[in-house]
């Protein structure tokens, strides 16, 4: 799944959906829940865009901290400008800062 700014729109792939393309202009926070299984979430530079949030949540299902046991990958993309970004992390949470938009994942 790519998470992009106004224009880029948002592409879903793998799983159920398909290649489908969401419009999330004016949605100030994702929270995503892929499911089990492999995931890859690549976040892009959202400034321009109202999203001050990405919250990605990794388990199993919402509701619990049971993992999957499958290896995920999330990338998130800073400005073409000079970032000062910081990422922060404890057990199984992460969180980086200094993007456009707040980076969070939880039970990778």
């Amino acid at each position: 799944m790519l998470v992009g700014s106004p224009g880029d729109d948002v592409v879903g792939g793998g799983g159920i959906v398909e290649n489908v393309t969401l419009d999330l202009g004016g949605v100030s926070r994702l929270d995503i829940l892929p499911g089990t299984g492999a995931d890859t979430l690549h976040v892009g530079d959202l400034s321009g865009s109202g999203t001050t949030h990405v919250e990605v949540n990794l388990a199993r299902a919402r509701g619990t901290t049971e993992r999957d046991q499958a290896a995920d990958a999330v990338t998130a993309d800073g400005t073409s400008g000079a970032d000062a970004i910081t990422a922060n992390g404890a057990a199984v949470l992460v969180r980086l800062t200094g993007l456009a938009a707040i980076v969070s994942t939880a039970f990778s």
